[in-house]
């Protein structure tokens, strides 16, 4: 994983992975990122008062900020249809924190009897890249109509949706020819995926976790490439505007391994999330 070596350097050091190789178990993952209508389902089933489904840290992050919901639900921005409604909303939730992704695989795993964890930003990066060592999800040339990004024309720091046809979230799948070689959508923008993996092992930024992929506010083709990688303490929610979301991973068992030129073994990845736009 990480950038390919022909790669110009620097682009923007030290906020891309490092090159290497890595072993990762077997994995599923989810095509799509957790929509709106998925997430309700963990609301309704009364999961922001389980304490069950939460970490220690989680839950009292939830008590002291007062979480009952998402941070963009009831903004009509970032939601399908004008009265809120939670069915078949196929646009991704945003406004999560990283407990609150991690909350709702716990939850997914007790309803389901499988394992559902945020993936690790290794397994993310594969999953993304594949094995040829795409720097984006569609290969290493930049298309401005294969994802969500701020299209921004007219300088004002805001997307215009004049070259990717939306402001705001869009509908999971809504980009197909953006898929990655293993078929996963909206890798690049959409909503930006937390991980796993905290930002560093050590020192200032410990605490933080990974967010990767960028969103439907990220201007920059260069911090939508799959190597490139963001982070944030785990109880932010709204970073700037409504950006943060996250998809599921299955664990299975067994192992393969990942490097950014090659992979020994099968391909372990498939859908999980089946819903796309009509």
């Amino acid at each position: 994983m990480g950038p390919p070596e022909d790669t110009p350097q620097p682009l923007l050091p030290l906020r891309y992975s490092t090159r290497r190789t890595v072993r990762i178990e077997a994995f599923e993952i989810g095509r799509y990122e957790i929509t709106n209508t998925e997430y309700s389902a963990f609301m309704r089933a009364g999961g922001y008062q389980n304490r069950a489904y939460w970490s220690e840290e989680g839950w009292a992050a939830r008590e002291r900020y007062g979480w009952e919901r998402p941070e963009t639900w009831r903004d009509k921005r970032y939601r399908a249809y004008r009265d809120l409604s939670e069915d078949n909303d196929p646009l991704p939730v945003t406004g999560v924190s990283w407990f609150e992704a991690c909350a709702y695989c716990r939850w997914l795993s007790e309803q389901t009897g499988d394992r559902y964890e945020l993936p690790t930003e290794e397994q993310w990066e594969y999953a993304a890249r594949g094995t040829k060592d795409f720097l984006w999800p569609w290969g290493n040339t930049w298309e401005e109509t294969r994802c969500n990004f701020g299209d921004d024309l007219d300088g004002d720091r805001f997307p215009d949706g004049g070259l990717d046809e939306q402001i705001y979230p869009a509908p999971v799948g809504f980009y197909p020819q953006g898929a990655s070689p293993f078929g996963c959508m909206d890798m690049a923008g959409n909503a930006e995926e937390w991980c796993r993996n905290r930002y560093q092992e050590e020192g200032t930024w410990s605490a933080c976790r990974v967010l990767r992929g960028g969103s439907w506010l990220t201007v920059s083709p260069r911090n939508l490439t799959t190597v490139f990688r963001g982070g944030a303490f785990p109880w932010v929610r709204y970073i700037f505007w409504g950006t943060t979301g996250f998809r599921a991973v299955r664990i299975r068992q067994g192992s393969q391994t990942f490097s950014n030129t090659r992979s020994d073994g099968q391909n372990a990845l498939s859908p999980l999330n089946e819903r796309a736009k009509d």
